[in-house]
């Protein structure tokens, strides 16, 4: 057996017991280091070499993963390459191109013509060439590239010649500011005649009445004008665009665009120092070319050119008898608001504003039921009046300010919806309302507003409905208790107890009504003057006073006879200026009016050393007043005679006991024209005790009356045509009698202040006054000083 054979079967031998060791080493790598088994040489050799072998497969492994990265980094960095030279064009190129309906626009401007067209297609730059003639044909004249889809071309190209303009649009690829590649698309030409500078003249007219500007234009061959407005950094807005359509069209003959101006318009006024800017350009138009001329010179719009000479005052109610007047802008440096004075004629200055003030003004509160005019001006230099309007208020019925008087003791309340009880006020205290809410009125007190109940009040009607009514109260200065025309002895003519503060020391009188019948009244008052008429008001409240002196004294002479001769009334203004004379005490009826007939010159007034006054005649001589008729000639007739019959006794005429105006529910009352002040001819005289003043004898102008008031709820007597009472209000409100006469004294307050009143209606003036146990100090305008 050889060598080689021997060492073969050995191995063989072998063979099995080294695989049980690899085995068993293998086992022995995978048991965690604690559980390993070594033995003492392997314990004793050192790791350091097993550990270094691993990081070195480790630092291997890392630089395969790398490498690998960066290979498939690579193959998409080309992959995405290939994509964009695909999409791009490289590899096959997109070719740009110009519309076929491209518009080309020139413009006539310093320092030559500007030239802009419709982009193309996929262009990133365009060719501009400009050739002689009608074709594309030897050296263009001009020739530029162009980034943009406009370039200025120069200004020496032939003016009526014609020339052909071509544009060749271009695609530009670059990679990394690297141009790769340069494709041009197909052409674009236009033939046209630049044709000289079109010498239109625009024309500019400004309308201040209606505040607008038109524009028109003449000598002009263009086809089409456009109106621009200069914007801040001369920035043009076609306004032709935004609201008009071509001013002027070869083929439509002339024409004009207009511009407004105010609220709602084209455009707001102009602010103050400030303007509109306008210009007007040319347009010619052929088939794919726009040629515009030069902006001609700008127009300037201020505000004052559109101000007129024409000022419109407009009103609107804020209710409570408060209006607002507003007016339009006019020409001028400011504006002067006045009313007129109805008394003395002089329009009076009321307010004044600069321009830049808002041209409203807010009236004071107005005096119910009369007609006020104002008028607005503008002020030029100095005082020059520009523009001016008139116009008339009409002021309806308001509470407001009004005099109203406790018919009864009621409460005084905290609030104006319930609140709680804070006082009392006695029937007849005068007060004055500062607000109406609901059914409560808010009055003024020192020492704070305080709430009644309105239906329980008085109210004064010359406050109420004003001049929508006439007033002749004459039981307060000559009463005309008659019959049938003659004197009643110790009642014609008196004062009759109750009314002595009635008639107030400025002429106008106190009309007391429930306040809930006075708001019917005021209806009849509206109707009546819608017709042309006006209600006259001879009585309304009468105290009981007044009632029961009027009948006792009448009943006592019903048996006696009558005078002769029929009464001669006396107005009011009669009776004020023989007052004002000293003339009146002691007279009464027959003997007051005969001073009528022989006017006596007024005497003069001279104190004696106690400060009574004594009267002397323009002689010297000392006055005394005529005495009253001793013997006065009598009528064959008896009042009784005079007045009754069968069917109509004395109280048919007058209330023995209680009368509804001892309630404040019933008027005596009127019709006369509104335009001349003339009363309607009825049956009888006011207050004919007789029963001639019956309503079943009513001529038409009574029934007109009767329709008026029994139309608004009123009712009436048979035996009075002017007695008309509120029936419904009386069964409602159950009122109480009122025995006394009322005065106006007490607190009165307006706009202006707060005044104090006395019973004859002139207020405290320059002085203190004790009222209520405090010093009240008054300033010379009467109002008081606080």
């Amino acid at each position: 057996m050889s060598e080689e054979e021997k060492t073969e079967k050995k191995d063989k031998a072998e063979r099995p017991e080294r695989t049980r060791q690899t085995e068993r080493a293998g086992r022995t790598d995978r048991m965690e280091p604690a559980e390993r088994p070594r033995s003492e040489e392997q314990a004793e050799q050192p790791e350091k070499p097993k550990k270094k072998e691993l990081k070195r497969w480790q630092k291997i492994r890392r630089a395969r993963i790398i490498a690998l990265c960066i290979t498939m980094a690579l193959l998409l960095a080309l992959v995405v390459l290939l994509f964009f030279l695909g999409m791009s064009g490289y590899l096959g190129g997109v070719i740009p191109a110009q519309p076929v309906d491209t518009e080309i626009c020139l413009k006539r401007e310093e320092p030559g013509w500007q030239m802009s067209w419709t982009p193309g297609e996929n262009a990133s730059a365009y060719l501009v060439e400009v050739y002689p003639g009608e074709n594309v044909s030897g050296t263009p004249v001009f020739g530029r590239v162009c980034t943009e889809a406009e370039c200025i071309l120069p200004a020496d190209l032939p003016e009526n010649a014609r020339i052909t303009l071509r544009i060749t649009p271009k695609k530009y690829y670059d990679l990394f500011d690297w141009r790769l590649r340069e494709v041009d698309g197909e052409s674009f030409s236009l033939s046209s005649c630049l044709r000289e500078a079109d010498r239109y003249v625009p024309e500019w007219r400004v309308d201040a009445e209606r505040r607008t500007l038109t524009v028109g234009c003449s000598g002009g061959s263009s086809d089409i004008y456009h109106l621009y407005m200069v914007r801040s950094g001369d920035f043009l807005e076609e306004v032709s665009e935004m609201h008009y359509t071509s001013i002027h069209n070869k083929d439509r003959g002339y024409g004009e665009m207009v511009v407004s101006f105010g609220d709602d318009r084209d455009f707001p006024l102009p602010a103050d120092g400030e303007q509109y800017t306008f210009l007007l350009r040319a347009e010619r138009v052929e088939e794919h070319l726009r040629i515009w001329e030069e902006l001609n010179d700008l127009m300037s719009v201020r505000r004052t050119d559109l101000l007129s000479n024409r000022l419109v005052v407009d009103q609107v109610a804020l209710g409570d008898n408060r209006y607002r007047l507003s007016w339009s802008e006019a020409a001028g440096k400011g504006y002067r608001v006045q009313r007129l004075d109805d008394e003395t004629g002089i329009w009076e200055t009321i307010a004044e504003y600069e321009t830049s003030d808002e041209r409203i003004y807010e009236t004071e509160h107005l005096l119910s039921g009369r007609e006020y005019r104002y008028r607005v001006m503008s002020i030029n230099d100095g005082s020059t009046v520009g523009a001016q309007s008139e116009l008339s208020v009409s002021s309806g019925w308001s509470a407001v300010f009004a005099t109203v008087w406790a018919s009864k003791e009621i409460p005084l309340y905290s609030a104006a919806d319930g609140g709680s009880e804070i006082g009392r006020v006695g029937a007849g205290t005068a007060l004055c309302v500062t607000a109406e809410q609901g059914d409560r009125f808010r009055v003024y007190r020192p020492d704070g507003d305080a709430f009644v109940d309105s239906r329980d009040c008085l109210i004064n009607l010359t406050d109420y409905l004003g001049e929508l009514c006439d007033y002749d109260i004459t039981n307060s200065y000559f009463s005309i208790y008659m019959a049938h025309d003659y004197e009643l002895r110790g009642i014609t003519g008196t004062i009759c107890p109750g009314y002595e503060n009635v008639l107030q020391a400025d002429g106008t009188f106190l009309v007391p009504l429930l306040y809930p019948v006075a708001k019917r009244l005021a209806l009849a008052a509206d109707r009546t003057h819608a017709d042309g008429y006006r209600l006259k008001i001879y009585d309304s409240f009468r105290p009981y006073v007044t009632t029961k002196f009027i009948f006792e004294n009448t009943e006592a002479q019903l048996d006696t006879q009558a005078p002769a001769e029929p009464m001669q009334r006396m107005l009011p203004e009669e009776y004020l200026s023989l007052r004002e004379q000293g003339l009146t005490a002691g007279l009464t009826g027959t003997a007051l009016t005969a001073l009528l007939a022989s006017p006596t010159p007024e005497p003069i007034l001279i104190p004696d050393a106690e400060g009574n006054p004594h009267y002397y005649n323009l002689d010297g001589t000392e006055y005394f007043p005529p005495d009253p008729l001793e013997e006065e000639p009598l009528s064959p007739f008896t009042y009784r005679q005079l007045m009754t019959t069968d069917s109509f006794g004395l109280n048919y005429f007058l209330a023995k006991g209680y009368s509804r105006h001892n309630y404040g529910v019933a008027v005596d009352l009127t019709l006369e024209r509104r335009d001349t002040g003339e009363e309607l001819q009825m049956q009888t005289a006011m207050h004919d005790l007789s029963y001639h003043s019956s309503q079943s004898s009513n001529n038409g102008e009574a029934k007109l009356l009767q329709d008026y008031m029994y139309g608004v709820g009123f009712a009436g007597l048979v035996s009075e045509w002017w007695h008309f009472q509120d029936d419904e209000v009386m069964e409602a409100q159950k009122p109480s009698v009122v025995v006394n006469g009322l005065s106006s004294e007490g607190w009165k307050v307006d706009d202006h202040g707060v005044r104090y009143c006395r019973p004859d209606g002139s207020f405290v003036r320059d002085g203190i006054l004790s009222i209520d146990g405090a010093d009240r100090h008054f300033g010379a305008d009467g109002y008081l000083v606080e």
